[in-house]
């Protein structure tokens, strides 16, 4: 069975998976193409359960039986492979045995039995490849056997990324053991829920006792499996956080060996800021801190990212367990609303509202939000791309600034700004935004 992580030194366990280099379906063995795959595990990771699929190329390792064969040496063994191990040397050939769903011998097994033997010749056997950065809640359980993540030879997520995640965890967790996971599941613990589930959405610092009723939150997480702490700092409510905060509520995560991993406060103009305060979470509280998705989200800094490496590299050197996690393109997705101030989002749905209708306050909105794109060194929101909206769907696969001209508008900026206004009025969107060079 797929397992749900809840070690924080979870990072050092790997699964397996074989890929191909062969890009014809029929190159794939008719034994590895039938039937449900079982678990396989290494140091205690389980690995995914997944139908294998004769038109992929990346082919989950199929254990038919848990019970070894009267005499066999082991329940599965994949022999002739190229072994990349993790390790971060060469690949070499060799074999890998498997008993009991668990990884007992890897090297030259010739001459050895098995009730399952695996040929994987001209194939790679591998670590199954762990997302430290993924938002699957509510997703996971329409999809739970993850075939988006297991295809693409990922065995093990972490989520409640960037401050959100459930609050109630261990319930959580409960209900996807009874739903069949594909995956191996390892959950951070929020700021911004914490922080909603005891403020609400309010623009102001937490008092005293706010803050130990967040801590009390995330400690109950954490004895409930929980991996660590994670921030979205320009995220609503965790964006109206200061930084003491932020340190306080963390402890409680640190307590357990727990990580951070923040979602920085700033990825522009102040990303040097926001790396700093990061670094001093990780350095009051002796926590091992991930700076998610690093880069930098202003055209006019582009190339800038020379700095805040430097920087996190430079708190390396001081004792700061600080790393990155950066993805392999040029595009953010995240809501709507973060091309609002952040003052505006406050309070919940009927106080933006009643700020948008007020005439003043909707016209003061929008002057912030064009300085907003002039500090990004944008004309208009052309860059912003509607991904997903219930309420219309033609809106979606189309930028702002097109859907205003589809609309047989002129496509000024203060259209651009209206749309927005009436999209967030009925709950917002979920939006592609091209900021990286």
């Amino acid at each position: 069975m797929p397992c749900l992580i809840s070690s924080p030194h979870f990072y050092r366990r790997v699964s397996v998976f074989l890929t191909t280099f062969s890009a014809t379906a029929s190159a794939l063995s008719s034994g590895l193409d039938r039937g449900p795959a079982w678990g396989l595990s290494v140091h205690g990771v389980d690995f995914i359960q997944n139908r294998s699929m004769r038109s992929a190329c990346l082919i989950a390792v199929s254990a038919l039986s848990a019970i070894a064969a009267c005499g066999a040496d082991f329940d599965v063994l994949i022999k002739n492979g190229r072994i990349v191990d993790g390790t971060g040397n060469s690949w070499f050939a060799g074999d890998v045995g498997i008993s009991k769903g668990r990884i007992v011998a890897v090297g030259r097994l010739a001459g050895r039995s098995a009730d399952r033997t695996i040929d994987a010749k001209g194939r790679v056997v591998a670590p199954g490849l762990i997302d430290v950065h993924t938002h699957i809640e509510g997703a996971v359980e329409k999809v739970p056997r993850g075939d988006n993540y297991l295809l693409d030879g990922v065995t093990t997520v972490v989520t409640g990324n960037c401050g959100g995640s459930m609050v109630k965890l261990g319930e959580w967790f409960a209900s996807l053991e009874k739903m069949g996971l594909g995956l191996n599941v390892a959950s951070l613990m929020g700021h911004n829920s914490v922080r909603r589930e005891v403020m609400g959405a309010a623009n102001r610092q937490a008092t005293g006792d706010e803050i130990a009723k967040m801590q009390a939150l995330v400690d109950t997480a954490m004895r409930e499996g929980a991996v660590g702490f994670s921030t979205g700092l320009i995220y609503i409510p965790g964006t109206y956080a200061e930084t003491l905060e932020v340190v306080e509520v963390a402890r409680a995560a640190a307590k357990h060996g727990g990580v951070y991993a923040s979602h920085m406060r700033d990825e522009g103009a102040q990303v040097l800021e926001a790396i700093t305060e990061a670094a001093q979470v990780g350095a009051e509280t002796g926590m091992r801190v991930e700076l998610s998705h690093f880069k930098i989200d202003n055209r006019k800094l582009w190339g800038s990212s020379v700095k805040s490496l430097a920087l996190v590299e430079e708190f390396r050197k001081k004792g700061v367990d600080v790393v990155i996690d950066q993805y392999p393109y040029d595009r953010s997705s995240t809501g709507l609303s973060i091309t609002l101030p952040t003052w505006a989002l406050a309070d919940g749905p009927k106080a933006i509202k009643e700020r948008l209708e007020s005439k003043a306050t909707r016209a003061k909105i929008a002057g912030e939000m064009k300085q907003m794109l002039a500090a990004k060194g944008l004309e208009d929101y052309g860059y912003a791309m509607v991904a997903g909206y219930a309420k219309n769907r033609e809106f979606e696969g189309k930028t702002i600034a097109e859907i205003v001209k589809s609309q047989g508008k002129a496509g000024t900026v203060d259209e651009q700004i209206e749309l927005i206004f009436d999209i967030t009025l009925e709950g917002g969107a979920q939006m592609v935004y091209h900021s990286m060079g």
